[in-house]
């Protein structure tokens, strides 16, 4: 059997140095399936392994989208928590004014009654 790769020697000034000429044998497909079955099995086999690598591949660009669309959900989460919050504050703030504009109006009303019962005595202090 020949070396798969050459070298000669060759003198330079600084010394002797190897260089690499070139590949005596290139690789060469000499494969004859001894039957029809072997032919089937390698077909299917590459067949196999085609698919096997197209899965792979589409495994990983699964894996990077769900990577992907955690991140954004993670993002999306921390906006509604912060929408939550200003509604959160948003509706304390209406149901304090409510609160106070109920506090008017009875102190209001309270005032008319007060001012009508005043009046009616008045009145009935007239006419008696």
């Amino acid at each position: 059997m020949r070396p798969l790769v050459t070298f000669a020697a060759r003198n330079s000034a600084d010394g002797m140095a190897w260089d690499l000429l070139r590949l005596r044998h290139v690789m060469t497909w000499n494969f004859k399936p001894a039957t029809p079955n072997e032919e089937m099995l390698l077909l299917g086999i590459a067949i196999i392994l085609g698919l096997f690598f197209i899965s792979a591949v589409r495994i990983l660009l699964l894996l990077r989208k769900v990577r992907k669309m955690g991140e954004r959900a993670e993002r999306l989460e921390s906006q509604i928590l912060g929408q939550q919050k200003i509604i959160l504050d948003i509706r304390s703030d209406a149901n304090a004014w409510r609160g106070e504009m109920q506090r008017q109006f009875d102190a209001f009303r309270a005032e008319t009654s007060r001012w009508r019962a005043d009046q009616e005595l008045s009145a009935l202090e007239i006419s008696a």
